[in-house]
């Protein structure tokens, strides 16, 4: 069976065109991570579970692991739709690392990165942390140094490369 076309646009596109224009600020990322997050909410909300997501150790079904910006598509009349979904985890998973995922893959697809207001020269590091940060959520380097182990894990199986690879 075919699925039909889902007109819209993908979610993807409003990190893209926040960070490819010149002056944009780490509080715009972090709006997007919020509504990244809201429309997880949504999500689950249409799935009849009833889950608050407001800190990164909040819990997501392991479905959720690719449910990454980039296959989501927000419709004419805001609805959402999920494309895509290709890969699932047996168990759940911290909203943080599903944000942490989001985030580094995000940032590989732009080609261009404008100028902040602030005028930083972000480190991945220092990106997703102040861009956490803007959006209200609270984590420590330990924090990311885990999800990025585990992304790394997921890439390796995914990919078949090694973990050095990554």
């Amino acid at each position: 069976t075919t699925t039909p076309y889902t007109y819209g646009h993908l979610l993807s596109l409003e990190f893209i065109q926040i960070v490819s224009l010149d002056d944009w600020s780490i509080d715009e990322v972090g709006g997007f991570l919020c509504r990244y997050t809201d429309v997880l909410q949504k999500l689950l909300g249409e799935e009849q579970v009833s889950a608050k997501l407001s800190k990164t150790r909040d819990k997501l079904p392991g479905k959720y692991f690719d449910i990454i910006p980039q296959n989501i598509v927000i419709r004419e009349d805001g609805s959402v739709t999920v494309i895509d979904q290709e890969w699932e985890l047996p168990d759940d998973i911290d909203l943080g690392m599903c944000l942490f995922r989001s985030m580094l893959l995000l940032m590989s697809i732009v080609t261009r990165f404008g100028k902040n207001k602030q005028g930083v020269t972000y480190s991945r590091y220092q990106f997703i942390q102040d861009a956490f940060q803007a959006a209200g959520f609270v984590f420590s380097r330990s924090d990311i140094d885990q999800y990025f182990e585990l992304e790394t894990l997921a890439q390796s199986q995914i990919t078949g490369y090694p973990v050095e690879h990554f």
